[in-house]
């Protein structure tokens, strides 16, 4: 094969590539995005067709151009596009509508994408790149088909299971939620599955239903045992009168295969040789040990020893006569009946046993089923065993007309072929059918697998026998089947969502939510609690790092236990990956302050705004804004779909009263009370220096959180009495809100502990400071300051050096990633500019101290102190708590 020889190679693949793991305006996750560079000029037609060209000989069928994207993007762009879903429908996945918006740099766009598998999309658009800037030659063509391979053979095994994807699909058209997960709850699912990602949930915590594929969890083990351990099945079958195979006199199954070929040859051939135990998701298992009919006994033998080999007793059954059929059961009645097909090939009389399975190989459909016809190709040891017993070698001419079966069972999995044929069955079969799941306690939902003879005849043994049940049929056969199963498994109006709320802002996120969550749980709820300092139900840790975000939300969603959702949604994870679910009852943002400003594109507040005003987006019933931040006000567009409720420290404010005079509804701070207004109508809450966490009124930053807090738990209708008896019990201790104005007792000074991390929230830390009015010397340890952004270092030096007599400064790990500082040794370049910016702003040199161990820092700022002095220490709770207990606390004197 040529590639395009006369095409000049131009770096066509995409500059960077991403996932959005959380719900956006794109849609549910993931959505995958590939960035191309700026547009440039494009290759001619001529050159184009070459490349198209060299794509058919790779063996790809390109899609027909979106018409969406013909105006959007450049030739090139759409090129990649077209061969990245061909690489996908290939394969088996499904990508979904393709959409065009603009890049992170000038001039650059994304493509975005559904996305079923992140790794697949990734290598998918990895090699389309690599396709569309083929050089010219055979070598670098004859490379890329082997790539091409490679790839195909790993895309095929990360397929998401078929039944799992109707189920989400049913799921998503009655606006139920949908959570893909990572873990493996069901330990009957054996480690050799085929499916791939068949894992997922519906609905949110306490409400979720979890199921792999189509079987939920807590399926009733009795029931499921009774379909894998075949004695016990066909006993019960025979005691109520169902027809069923004839059976050897031994019905415990036999361990020694001499005996079963004697057992057999009494019967009377031909025979069935089965295991007498199948393994659960036996719809999915590649290889089923059924063999059959039977009649010389060598061929017997084979078989027996081929059972035996997987570790189960052997069963000998008659052979039933007549096609295979499988009835679906749901809800107790008969959904669907499908004639069922195992792969087989059928002779022409001039192609050998091998070609005939290679053509159809060649000619499967993606994904499952091409996989399955390469692996029946490779010809395992399943596959030799029915050709020998057929007469057959890979080498064989199968004689024109004649049909041989490569497994024993039908299904999507091992290549076979389902068909519906519903109308052409009798009544008396389709009852049979019922009434054997409900015999079996599988009225919710079963496969009834009969051998019939006559579709349309009785149902007594002579025209159809119960030749298996199925606890988990597969339902990928016909979408209604996924709906009417989803229908019995969540009747309606059960929606699967819990209460759920969301915090945003730039200050104030962490203590709001947790004194949510402190409402939330008084109320009686188990509540997950999701911050920038882990995640939580109730007093159980699940993580103890920066979860408010995608992870965080996942694990607080995925909790059986969690009956409340609070989740602190910090603007990273909102602007770069979207919010962790799909939308919440409740939501808010605090406070637009300079933080992060020049991060991920974001270079401004109003840009910062715009960033966290998606959060309302995802919020279906109440937005609660901040009244006297007009970035956060100019946000009421963005929730306009929303009931807003206004919060102000000013019950002046004027856009509360023109909000108020509408009707509307706000939470207001008036003479030291919590207010809640509804129009004209005003309730008084509590006085906001009755809550401890405000430290008697002093603490100004925890009275506004108080006040959103209040907010959103008024929204999600908790009564007020409950709301005041759990802000009455909100202190800042370290264990109920570790790192905000913690004070640490047990020294002969006062210390004071707290996770400012930009200049508002410095200035609310030194002024409560100087409302403790210490007597002594104040002394800083400073681990948050210059890390993320140097101007705050501008901005905090005179402040600091005027107001500290000794400061001990640290450094954060998040200056590792700040390109403001672009020396070999980014922490000591920073702590030498602020030691720097420190002496310039009048600080005394001897008393200013840097260290690159941050424990280092604390210490120092300790033992500097005395009796009747001040130790204020800015560092994150998890690293300044632990160093700060009494026990460890050196000698003042030292």
């Amino acid at each position: 094969m040529r590639a395009n020889a006369g095409r000049q190679p131009q770096p066509s693949a995409p500059q960077r590539i991403g996932f959005l793991t959380g719900h956006t305006h794109f849609g549910p996750p993931p959505m995958a995005w590939f960035e191309f560079a700026p547009p440039r000029p494009s290759a001619g037609t001529g050159a184009r067709a070459g490349v198209e060209a060299a794509i058919t000989a790779l063996g790809l069928r390109l899609p027909p151009a979106d018409p969406s994207l013909r105006d959007a993007v450049v030739p090139d762009v759409a090129l990649f596009e077209r061969i990245l879903r061909s690489l996908l429908a290939t394969t088996g996945h499904t990508s979904g509508q393709t959409r065009v918006a603009p890049g992170q740099s000038a001039g650059s766009l994304r493509l975005i994408t559904p996305c079923e598998d992140i790794s697949t999309w990734r290598d998918a658009a990895i090699l389309s790149g690599a396709i569309l800037d083929m050089p010219p030659g055979d070598q670098a063509a004859d490379a890329l088909i082997e790539s091409v391979r490679a790839f195909c053979a790993r895309a095929e095994q990360r397929v998401l299971d078929p039944d799992a994807r109707v189920m989400m699909q049913a799921a998503g058209e009655r606006d139920l939620p949908v959570l893909r997960l990572d873990q493996e709850p069901f330990e009957q699912a054996p480690p050799e599955r085929v499916i791939q990602s068949g894992l997922y949930q519906i609905g949110y915590g306490a409400r979720r239903l979890v199921l792999a594929g189509s079987v939920p969890r807590g399926l009733d083990p009795e029931c499921l045992g009774l379909t894998l351990d075949r004695s016990r099945l066909i006993d019960l079958l025979t005691r109520h009168g169902f027809p069923v195979p004839q059976q050897c006199t031994d019905p415990r199954g036999f361990g020694n295969a001499v005996r079963a070929v004697r057992a057999a040859l009494d019967l009377g051939v031909p025979v069935m040789v089965r295991p007498s135990h199948k393994p659960a998701f036996s719809d999915r298992q590649v290889l089923i040990q059924d063999y059959g009919p039977l009649t010389q006994p060598d061929h017997i033998l084979l078989a027996c020893q081929a059972v035996l080999t997987e570790g189960s007793p052997i069963r000998i059954e008659g052979c039933s006569p007549g096609a295979s059929y499988r009835l679906l059961i749901i809800g107790g009645r008969l959904r669907a009946a499908l004639c069922c097909q195992p792969p087989q090939i059928t002779g022409t009389g001039r192609a050998t046993v091998s070609e005939l399975i290679e053509q159809h190989r060649d000619q499967a459909g993606p994904g499952i089923e091409r996989r399955a016809w390469r692996e029946l190709a490779a010809g395992d040891a399943d596959v030799r065993r029915r050709l020998t017993l057929a007469g057959l070698e890979h080498d064989s001419v199968l004689e024109r007309g004649r049909t041989v079966r490569l497994r024993a069972r039908a299904s999507r999995f091992n290549g076979g072929r389902v068909m519906p044929v519903t109308t052409r069955l009798s009544p008396a079969i389709l009852e049979l059918a019922e009434a054997v799941a409900a015999a079996c306690g599988l009225a919710d939902i079963a496969g009834i697998d009969l051998a019939i003879r006559d579709p349309a005849g009785s149902a007594d043994s002579g025209n159809c026998q119960v030749t298996d049940v199925v606890a988990d049929p597969e339902l990928c056969a016909r979408p209604d089947l996924a709906r009417a199963w989803l229908k019995q498994l969540i009747p309606t109006p059960w929606s699967g969502r819990i209460p759920a709320v969301a915090v945003t802002g730039t200050n104030g996120k962490t203590t709001t939510t947790r004194m949510l969550a402190h409402i939330f749980r008084t109320a009686g709820y188990r509540t997950g609690l999701a911050t920038t300092e882990g995640a939580f139900v109730d007093d159980d840790c699940l993580a103890d790092d920066d979860v408010a975000g995608v992870s965080g939300v996942g694990l607080i969603l995925a909790d059986d236990r969690v009956e409340a959702a609070v989740l602190e949604t910090a603007r990273g994870g909102l602007h770069k990956v979207g919010l962790g679910i799909d939308r919440c009852d409740a939501s808010a943002c605090l406070n637009i302050a300079d933080d992060h400003i020049g991060v991920d594109g974001i270079d401004s507040l109003e840009a910062m705004a715009r960033a966290k005003s998606r959060l309302f987006s995802h919020t279906s019933g109440h937005a609660v804004i901040n009244a006297d931040d007009p970035l956060c006000l100019s946000m009421s567009d963005a929730a306009r779909h929303c009931q807003i409720v206004l919060v102000s420290r000013n019950i002046d404010q004027p856009a509360l009263a023109r909000h108020l005079d509408a009707g509307g509804r706000a939470v207001a701070h008036d003479a030291g009370w919590i207010v809640l207004i509804h129009g004209p109508e005003r309730q008084t809450l509590m006085r906001s220096a009755a809550i401890p966490a405000t430290m008697n009124g002093l603490l100004d930053c925890n009275i506004s959180n108080a006040l959103f807090a209040v907010a959103l738990a008024w929204c999600m209708e908790i009564d007020l009495p409950v709301i005041r008896r759990a802000l009455a019990g909100f202190a800042n201790t370290p264990a109920g809100n570790p790192g905000r104005f913690n004070f640490i007792d047990g020294y002969p000074f006062t210390v004071l502990s707290d996770f400012a991390q930009n200049p508002p929230g410095v200035a609310e830390v030194l002024r409560v400071a100087e409302g403790l009015s210490p007597a002594g010397r104040w002394h800083l340890a400073c681990l948050t300051i210059g890390a993320r952004h140097r101007h705050h270092i501008d901005e905090l030096a005179g402040p600091l050096a005027r107001r500290f007599d000794r400061i001990a400064l640290g450094v954060s790990a998040y200056v590792d990633d700040n390109p403001e500082y672009a020396g070999p040794d980014r922490r000591s370049e920073m702590l030498a500019y602020f030691q720097q910016a420190l002496h310039k702003a009048g600080a005394d040199p001897e008393r200013v101290s840097v260290h690159l161990d941050r424990r280092a820092a604390i210490r120092c700022a300790l033992a500097a102190a005395s009796p009747d002095d001040l130790v204020v220490v800015l560092a994150p709770p998890e690293l300044s708590l632990p160093c700060l207990q009494p026990a460890e606390a050196p000698d003042p004197g030292h």
